[in-house]
């Protein structure tokens, strides 16, 4: 690495902790730099686990512990992958709010919803570039044990925008 390359990835590194640490609210994506070692070709170099350290405390909110990111899910990131996930809990029941995390070849973009929502979603992978979400959420005076409200949504990749596209349904508290 030479002291350009050096200088570069010391201020992002700055900066992003300047964001992360300066209000205790989430930032976007877009304010943090992703990191500067990435390889040539169009995967991240990062594990799971590594993404989150990197971009997971920009969907907690002030209120959330950041050990709530060490329970994430990470199954569902792929470093390659057009469109990729991981799921974040906000809690520790199984009621509790989640966020799930996009990322584009390893890099994030931001989240499914403007707020994360209630019950650990099921995420199913449509293919590299498309993933479909079915949010639960609670009807009436049911029991938070068994949800029965269904909302469907599908994410796909936009390389023409360079962003993620909606479809289908969201929560009623989305």
């Amino acid at each position: 690495m030479n002291r350009t390359q050096l200088r570069d990835s010391v201020i992002a590194g700055a900066a992003a902790s300047a964001l992360l640490l300066g209000t205790g609210t989430a930032a976007h994506a877009a304010d943090v730099a992703p990191p500067q070692n990435q390889p040539s070709q169009s995967c991240s170099d990062l594990t799971g686990e590594e993404a989150v350290s990197v971009w997971g405390a920009l969907v907690l909110s002030a209120d959330d512990s950041t050990e709530l990111l060490d329970h994430a899910d990470t199954s569902g990131y792929d470093r390659c992958a057009d469109l990729s996930w991981i799921v974040v809990p906000h809690g520790g029941t199984a009621s509790s709010a989640n966020s799930v995390m996009l990322f584009h070849h390893g890099i994030y973009k931001g989240t499914a919803t403007a707020e994360p929502q209630a019950f650990v979603p099921q995420i199913e992978r449509i293919d590299d570039g498309s993933i479909s979400i079915t949010y639960r959420y609670l009807e009436g005076d049911e029991p938070n044990a068994a949800p029965q409200g269904r909302a469907e949504s599908t994410f796909t990749w936009n390389d023409a925008s360079d962003s993620v596209d909606h479809e289908g349904e969201f929560p009623p508290t989305a």
